[in-house]
């Protein structure tokens, strides 16, 4: 896969305001690389492209956008993880991804417990079901229905391979009363094209799911999400639908190598708080994604990634195992 950078340099003028002290003090010895998992124009890319412009102005140096799709996250984490602890190589991931990978093989290592949380910056639904606007599925029904009567699993497509959206989909499949099978891409944009061009027939999506219903390009029939969304109100619930799989939100973060110094860490943090509220950035992102912005601190990303594995490790480790039985 081609590699493809995005340097974003902002020259900050004479007069303009300094630095927070903290930021002065630990202030990055050059540009700060932000690893992106995977391809080009999906969801975590959608993020950070607008994003790059205002981290960089926030810490004073460029920012760089480097897409590493492959393994499922592994080749960008793996990269992220081995980088020197200087706060100069992060990554953008959503860590209960790497839950999920980590119980599939992907991982010989938890990268939640050993490399160092930021910050987090964004929440949204882990799964929406997305089907062709002009097919004939105007709900999950239709799409049982069609499982049913040609006696075939249903395909859908993911920007991964296995994962909570993988278990996810043998789960509603199986309430439902038929098979279903995930088809991994390299990232949300492929994976969405193989559901315009028929390849397969439905999407799980997340947050970039809103871009296609707005285009008028797909449907969505389903939402793993409490309550219906706000963005999109005439998806329903998985509950409404009898569908009794509860996900963890999508939770998106930055991530660097273990040992970065603590005072590093505050300067990204902060660089990052006041990023996220630049008024170009939120709504260049919540206009094309089922998103909500918002900040919680690298601490409280590991607790809350803690409680997922406890809950969820044994789930995923007796999927993976069935998995392998078949």
């Amino acid at each position: 896969m081609k590699r493809i950078a995005l340097a974003v340099a902002v020259l900050l003028c004479t007069h303009a305001a300094p630095p927070a002290a903290t930021a002065q003090a630990t202030k990055l010895k050059g540009p700060l690389h932000v690893v992106v998992p995977y391809g080009p124009g999906g969801g975590m890319d959608g993020i950070m492209r607008p994003l790059a412009e205002p981290l960089a102005k926030a810490l004073g140096v460029p920012v760089v956008i480097d897409n590493r799709p492959g393994g499922s996250t592994k080749i960008g984490t793996s990269l992220t993880a081995n980088a020197t602890p200087d706060g100069q190589t992060l990554i953008i991931m959503s860590p209960p991804g790497w839950i999920g990978y980590y119980y599939e093989g992907m991982f010989d290592f938890k990268p939640w417990e050993t490399m160092t949380p930021i910050a987090q910056i964004a929440e949204s639904p882990y799964s929406v079901i997305m089907v062709k606007a002009e097919s004939d599925y105007r709900s999950w029904a239709d799409l049982v229905a069609k499982a049913k009567r040609t006696q075939r699993p249903l395909m859908s497509s993911a920007p991964a391979a296995g994962g909570f959206a993988e278990m996810a989909l043998h789960e509603i499949a199986e309430q439902s009363g038929i098979e279903a099978i995930q088809v991994p891409y390299a990232s949300a944009a492929p994976a969405r094209l193989a559901l315009l061009s028929g390849e397969v027939d439905m999407q799980l999506e997340s947050m970039s799911a809103l871009g296609g219903i707005q285009n008028k390009q797909t449907r969505g029939v389903a939402v793993s999400t409490p309550r219906r969304l706000s963005q999109a109100p005439d998806i329903p619930t998985f509950d409404e639908l009898g569908l009794r799989v509860n996900l963890p939100s999508n939770s998106f973060s930055m991530w660097g190598p273990a040992g970065i110094d603590p005072a590093t860490v505050a300067t990204l943090a902060d660089a990052l708080k006041q990023a996220i509220r630049d008024p170009a950035f939120v709504q260049s992102v919540q206009s094309q994604n089922l998103i909500e912005i918002g900040f919680k601190p690298g601490s409280e990303i590991r607790q809350t990634l803690a409680d997922i594995d406890q809950e969820w490790g044994p789930k995923l480790a007796a999927a993976v195992k069935a998995k392998k039985k078949q």
